[in-house]
């Protein structure tokens, strides 16, 4: 499965991405809110599929892409080292109502599970990890 899956509302990222997205990716944030309001971002390195005048040139103002998603209801959390996460691949895979994403290396991992989230926002930046 790709991220894109579980995002509703993702007409936009649909044409941001037409292959989905295929490249490692970060979660760099996690909101949890027991309302159902939770909000994760994730960071993208991929090159955008389209080019987007406002945000400059892929490359040279920019090379992440920050996926702000809001309103998934996360179900379990697991995280471990989370300062020390990486870009790596996201495994998602769908069971019943539900996602399971998880990301892992040698020294960090995180696992989670939600029903799913709706596209919110895109900032872009200059990533040195990158």
């Amino acid at each position: 499965m790709n991220l894109l899956d579980l995002v509703e509302k993702n007409i936009f990222l649909n044409k941001l991405f037409k292959d989905g997205i295929t490249k490692s990716v970060k979660i760099a944030k996690l909101d949890l809110a027991k309302d159902g309001r939770s909000e994760m971002n994730v960071h993208i390195t991929q090159e955008p599929s389209i080019e987007v005048k406002k945000w400059g040139v892929w490359g040279k103002h920019y090379n992440t892409i920050n996926l702000v998603l809001s309103g998934g209801s996360i179900v379990d959390v697991e995280v471990k080292n989370w300062d020390k996460l990486v870009f790596c691949d996201l495994m998602i895979k769908k069971e019943g109502d539900l996602f399971y994403l998880s990301q892992e290396d040698e020294n960090s991992h995180i696992k989670l599970s939600c029903d799913g989230f709706l596209f919110k926002e895109i900032r872009v930046h200059w990533n040195d990890e990158a």
